[in-house]
């Protein structure tokens, strides 16, 4: 039997300066943290969160950034990706 869960991406904030850090995190539907889920960036960058389904990049583009947090099907269960906006700005 096959079972589909929503991924939930969130940052630490919508709206960040160049330079900043900015930390997501993938949870499920349920909101269990999913570790090795693939977070990308418009410019083609990815991260993959950890054990705590968080991970850490710094900002290096300005503008308005979609996040996209996709994760590969594992042992019956297939993940529904998610995407998120994020504002960086000059410093």
């Amino acid at each position: 039997m096959s079972e589909t869960r929503a991924l939930r991406l969130k940052t630490d904030g919508d709206f960040h300066r160049l330079g900043d850090e900015i930390t997501v995190e993938v949870r499920d539907e349920r909101g269990v943290p999913v570790a090795g889920a693939v977070v990308r960036f418009p410019d083609g960058g990815t991260v993959v969160t950890d054990a705590d389904g968080t991970a850490t990049v710094v900002a290096d583009t300005t503008g308005i950034l979609r996040l996209r947090a996709t994760r590969e099907n594992e042992d019956g269960v297939s993940y529904a990706p998610d995407e998120h906006l994020v504002r960086v700005e000059e410093a």
